[in-house]
């Protein structure tokens, strides 16, 4: 009896590509507001700097938790807050996989990180953030901004 084996072919059409609203306008939980122009000067310096925005894992700096980039070209102030459009190394990273796996299941959302370079205290003691330097995106479960949010995956 002769036995053919025929290998199978899967076609991989997710590339873990996504545009998110990675930082919102909004009250967040920390008491903090972003005012309107805030990344104006970080979006520049990005763009001029060739490189790509790192996207990590919950905000963890381990060489496994950055799991894909930002496209600086892409980003944006909007009327809601900083417009990113992304991509996650689901090749390269179980851990991107991971975070994939629950972002299209809609049950992750964004932060970022930042250096503060000006602030003022209002009277209710609310700190506007006005000027921000950006040095990384995280994806995460519980965003100190909820408005944070996936666009498209």
């Amino acid at each position: 009896m002769l036995h053919m084996t025929k290998a199978a072919t899967v076609t991989a059409t997710d590339a873990g590509e996504f545009t998110a609203i990675a930082a919102a306008y909004s009250l967040d939980r920390s008491g903090d507001v972003i005012i309107p122009g805030a990344f104006a000067a970080t979006i520049e310096r990005w763009q001029a700097s060739g490189k790509l925005l790192p996207v990590h894992w919950n905000h963890e700096s381990g060489a496994s938790n950055v799991i894909g980039h930002i496209d600086p070209a892409t980003m944006r102030e909007t009327p809601e807050g900083l417009y990113v459009e992304g991509r996650l190394d689901l090749a390269e990273s179980e851990v991107a996989r991971e975070a994939w796996r629950s972002v299209k299941a809609g049950a992750l959302s964004l932060s970022f990180g930042y250096l503060t370079q000006h602030e003022t205290t209002r009277s209710d003691d609310v700190n506007e953030l006005r000027v921000l330097d950006v040095f990384e995106i995280s994806i995460v479960p519980a965003p100190a901004n909820p408005d944070t949010r996936f666009l498209s995956t």
